[in-house]
């Protein structure tokens, strides 16, 4: 899992053949798998956050880890979410990416705190992602692409 949180400026964000526009002040949420990258096209500065989940943190060597992330973070569920201040639930996640950026620079870092937010984050994020009806699981164009 991926998060992107724009500081200043803004940036287009492509993520699985979609553009989109992250603002100022507004995340995005990528979910796993995912080809994705951020860029402008006008070549403007941009000031972010980026914060990576990689799913062995959540417990996914577990069978209740992989059913859940299967169930929330596998192929046929949404490539990403556009996060937001404008439902509590944005607000939230915008504020765990804060504080998950201030524990990463603090002196001393403290791994389990770290580890807490990030599963909460991850945990947020999972309670808002939707399946795609229709979508095509096609691994075998997946693993193409990826190589």
């Amino acid at each position: 899992m991926e998060f992107i949180l724009v500081l200043d400026g803004e940036m287009e964000y492509f993520v699985n053949g979609e553009i989109v526009l992250i603002e100022r002040g507004y995340g995005i949420s990528v979910n796993s798998k995912r080809m994705h990258y951020g860029f402008s096209t006008n070549k403007l500065d941009c000031t972010f956050i980026v914060v990576a989940v990689h799913p062995s943190l959540l417990g996914i060597n577990t069978y209740v880890g992989k059913v859940y992330w299967e169930e929330k973070f596998d192929s046929d569920t949404e490539d990403y979410i556009m996060i937001t201040s404008q439902s509590t639930w944005g607000k939230e996640i915008l504020h765990s990416l804060h504080l998950i950026y201030e524990e990463m620079n603090s002196t001393p870092c403290k791994p389990l705190h770290l580890l807490s937010l990030a599963a909460s984050l991850c945990a947020d994020v999972g309670d808002h992602i939707q399946r795609v009806p229709g979508q095509i699981n096609d691994d075998q164009s997946r693993i193409a692409v990826w190589k």
